[in-house]
Formats: structure tokens, sequence, C-alpha cells
């Protein structure tokens, strides 16, 4: 159990059937420790140790857990892990590789079949797409303003650019994308060689405490929970 304890410690204090199995506990050693609650089941084979609450970065990483290889934290988590304006974080939102299979309960799943390498990276342990692809896909699950103000925040901390945008968007096509004719309108407003447009701060007050941005771009909003001292931030796109 220390072995594991460890692992999980790493992990934001989660874990998975598979990982207890690596570190040497068999599946009746598994299901005696749920059973006297040294165990708390998250959700099917992905549990955490008591002392380890589950505040929300701990839950997205869970759902990502369950999702298995290639799932990625996505949309309004991912651009509130970003510390992108106007997201309050209250959604654990994530987007999975093929078009079936089952969905999480108190999550919303996406699916898709297009999802290549460039546009996933890592927040600490957390798989999540990158600032770029997350601005595309915010398109399409939030109102116009909101879509603005985040754009606007992502483009004024550096996280993404207008250049890289309109790349990924010509990659990765836009017949049937939702919320990309919006999205598009915005871009077009915006000079690449100019400093974005303040409206986040015209339309919506800072909604979380400051935080350091990862990608040296200026300030980012965070959830309290996501921020430790010791926090590897991995944030790549180009």
């Amino acid at each position: 159990m220390d072995r594991a304890r460890r692992f999980a410690t790493q992990h934001l204090g989660v874990i998975t059937r598979d990982e207890l199995r690596s570190v040497g506990m068999s599946d009746k050693a598994i299901d005696r420790q749920l059973g006297k609650g040294d165990l708390i089941r998250i959700h099917e084979s992905v549990y955490r140790f008591p002392g380890h609450p589950l505040g929300f970065r701990a839950r997205l990483y869970a759902a990502a857990r369950w999702a298995g290889p290639g799932a990625v934290i996505s949309h309004r988590s991912a651009a509130f892990c970003y510390g992108f304006d106007g997201q309050t974080g209250d959604v654990v939102e994530l987007t999975i590789q093929g078009r079936k299979g089952s969905k999480l309960p108190g999550a919303v799943t996406h699916r898709t079949n297009l999802l290549p390498k460039c546009d996933a990276t890592r927040l600490g342990v957390i798989p999540m797409t990158t600032p770029t692809r997350t601005i595309i896909d915010l398109a399409g699950v939030v109102s116009e303003l909101d879509l603005e103000i985040a754009l606007d925040s992502a483009l004024r901390t550096g996280k993404t650019s207008v250049t890289r945008l309109k790349r990924r968007m010509d990659d990765l096509g836009q017949r049937g994308r939702r919320g990309i004719g919006s999205l598009r309108r915005l871009m077009e407003e915006r000079d690449p060689c100019a400093a974005p447009a303040e409206s986040a701060s015209r339309h919506c007050p800072a909604r979380n405490r400051r935080g350091h941005d990862p990608e040296g771009g200026g300030p980012s909003l965070l959830p309290a929970d996501a921020r430790q001292p010791n926090d590897l931030w991995r944030v790549t796109d180009t």
C-alpha cells in the first residue's frame, strides 16, 4: 500500500485499478481496501485514498484516467485551467477519441475521430487540449460573447495567436464544426500585429484567484487547488 500511496500522491491522490495491480496488489486486496474505506471509488476502476481531497483538478484527472489513453480534458474545463477569462470551472468536460462508447456520469463527454498529437499536451499530470485547440473547441459550446472574452484573454497572455488559430482551423476543417463562423469573425476583427482588445475586462470581472502563467504570458486565472508549489507545467502549443 505504501507504493500505491506514493504513486497516488504524485497524481493528485488518484489511482486506477491497473496501477494498483502494477504495484503488486491483487483484485481481492483492492476490493478489501475498498470495503474497509481505505480506498474510495471515484469512477469505475478509478479511486482515491482518504486524505486526498477530490478538488476540481483531481476530478479532471480522474475523468481522464477513467476514459483511458488518448482522452484529454477539453473545452470549458481546459479553458478554465488555462486561465481564460470568463470560465467558471464548474463543469468536467473531456474529449475521447472514437465515435462510440459510454459516457461518464456527471461530465460532458465529446467524441471525435480528429485529435492529432499536436492538439494534446499536459498541464501538470492532466492530459489536455492545447490552448489553440481549446479555443477552437470552445467556440462550439459557449456564447459568442463568452468566446470573445476567452479569445482575447488567450491572445493577450500569449497562449495562442491568430496565426496559430487560423492554421489549426484550416488543418481541422470547418464543415460541420459548431461555432467556427463566430470564431472566424472574431479573429478577422483582430490584427495579429496589434494588442487584442480588452474585452474580458470590459465584460467580465476576474472570477478566480490569480496564479502563475506557465507560458510566461502574464497572470492566469486558476482554481485554488490547481496551484501547488512543486507543480510541473508542461504546455506546448506551436
